[in-house]
């Protein structure tokens, strides 16, 4: 079931993934994304004269959809075990990850609420501002709790002069 690999640790199924704290914000990020990507899209934004600045969160949520959906089979299949994944600094990267997609909601957000206070029919601009806070909230207590120590999910900690 597990193969060994050059940097000398297991890839296969990870079933405890699902139940760690990286898995559980993980699967939170990305049903809020995929119910942001529903609600920007639902807005019909390129139809709305003056309304293109909500491409910005639609390209913001898929962002965070897709890369959610990558991550989370890194994590499950432990591919950071892998040969070329397992060099990475991976508590740089998804700290680094956290951060950016959080400042990429936080312009959706201002996107959606300015379009959202320029038209009547304002109730899905109002919700994907919403949903873009919530978003961008789960991704900075995340980037939080990487900050505070906690390496992301059995990643194997290396010494910093190891290459």
């Amino acid at each position: 079931m597990y193969e060994e690999t050059r940097s000398g640790g297991q890839t296969g199924k990870d079933p405890g993934f699902l139940r760690s704290t990286d898995g559980i914000f993980k699967g939170i990020q990305f049903i809020l994304s995929l119910l942001l990507v529903i609600f920007v899209s639902t807005t019909h934004y390129w139809s709305v004269a003056g309304a293109g600045f909500v491409g910005f969160a639609n390209f913001a949520a898929w962002f965070s959809f897709i890369t959610l959906l990558m991550s989370g089979v890194i994590y499950y299949f432990r591919l950071y075990n892998g040969a070329c994944l397992g060099r990475l600094p991976w508590r740089k990267v998804e700290l680094n990850y956290a951060l950016g997609s959080a400042i990429l909601h936080f312009i959706g957000m201002i996107a959606c609420s300015i379009t959202a206070s320029s038209y009547s029919h304002n109730g899905l601009f109002i919700a994907s501002a919403i949903f873009s806070v919530f978003v961008m909230l789960s991704f900075l207590v995340y980037a939080f709790i990487i900050f505070r120590g906690k390496d992301p999910r059995s990643v194997p900690t290396r010494p910093i002069d190891s290459v």
